[in-house]
């Protein structure tokens, strides 16, 4: 009965901090958006996202632009355990919209090894296909950005005492 109960409570700080981790506070810049988190044992201490490069393509007798643009989402891990973490972009409209995110299975990647005291980014670069006589044009309607963080406390080898990645744990040989 007492496990039951500290489970419990374990589980509800667990969703606090997942929840504190998406209060985040907007700064714009031109064409890239930041956000900064201030307080809690894992932060993210910054995130954002910045079109990179546009090259035009051509393809079944439509021209298209193919946006290039870049993600990332740094973390600092105050607390007192190393943990992983993975995380994903969406850009959005001003109504919230997701016009293009990127692509990657989140929850089957390891992610960075965060020590606990240390801070690490995680980043990406995605491209985005938009029809170039869209009206209107398809990437100036991006009005924010918003990123998907996963944690998890790495399991840790009992010979060596040493964090072994999320994605070798519980696997079949």
């Amino acid at each position: 009965m007492f496990l039951r109960a500290i489970k419990s409570v374990l589980l509800l700080l667990y969703a606090l901090l997942l929840a504190s981790l998406l209060g985040c506070s907007n700064k714009s810049l031109d064409l890239e958006k930041w956000h900064v988190q201030k307080e809690g044992p894992v932060l993210v201490i910054e995130s954002g996202y910045k079109f990179l490069q546009l090259t035009k393509d051509v393809g079944n007798n439509k021209l298209y632009d193919d946006i290039e643009w870049g993600w990332k989402i740094t973390v600092e891990n105050s607390s007192k355990h190393d943990i992983y973490a993975r995380g994903g972009y969406a850009l959005l409209d001003k109504d919230g919209f997701i016009l293009t995110r990127t692509n990657e299975d989140l929850k089957n990647k390891q992610g960075v090894l965060i020590k606990a005291g240390t801070k690490e980014t995680i980043q990406g670069t995605a491209h985005w296909l938009v029809y170039s006589k869209s009206d209107p044009y398809t990437a100036k309607r991006v009005a924010k950005g918003n990123y998907e963080l996963f944690l998890q406390y790495p399991s840790i080898d009992i010979e060596t005492q040493s964090p072994v990645p999320p994605e070798t744990v519980n696997k079949a040989d």
